[in-house]
């Protein structure tokens, strides 16, 4: 099975979260004219009783170009935004144990980024250059607390070299 991508659009992705842009946003003028404030772009919900850390993640492509596993994190929102204008893809299910088939495939450009809602499965970062960063903001806890991860049997193809 060949996944297709699609855009990344508020309205595609809502199922699975928020999409981070500016294009609509609520916005006010900073420092004089100097800067612009686009304000209340996504909600954290890092869970009951927990606080939100911001970290950095250093993502390498993929050696393959195969769709074989995705992870969830099932009790808090999780926030990927590029610091880097790289169009990147991203990988999202529904269900407690998705396959292939039940997989969407979105191409987001460099200045978009997601907030996955609690327990989205999405495969780890796809970045389409060798080496990309991201801002990551999420539940506060030891790296990698409350991962789920599964393989997708049958694995589905990508449509990038």
């Amino acid at each position: 099975m060949l996944l297709k991508p699609e855009p990344l659009l508020p309205e595609s992705f809502a199922p699975f979260g928020t999409l981070i842009e500016t294009e609509d946003a609520e916005r006010c003028s900073l420092g004089d004219g100097h800067a612009t404030l686009y304000h209340r772009l996504a909600r954290i919900d890092p869970g009951e009783g927990a606080s939100a850390i911001v970290s950095i993640i250093r993502a390498r492509r993929w050696p393959n170009r195969m769709l074989e596993r995705l992870e969830r994190h099932p009790k808090s929102t999780r926030t990927l935004i590029p610091m880097t204008t790289e169009d990147w893809v991203l990988v999202v299910a529904h269900g407690e144990r998705p396959k292939a088939e039940d997989c969407r495939l979105f191409h987001a450009f460099g200045d978009q980024g997601v907030q996955y809602d609690p327990g989205i499965w999405h495969h780890p970062l796809l970045i389409l250059t060798q080496s990309q960063e991201f801002l990551l903001i999420e539940r506060d806890g030891a790296p990698c607390e409350g991962l789920e991860e599964i393989t997708l049997d049958p694995p589905a193809s990508l449509p990038w070299p």
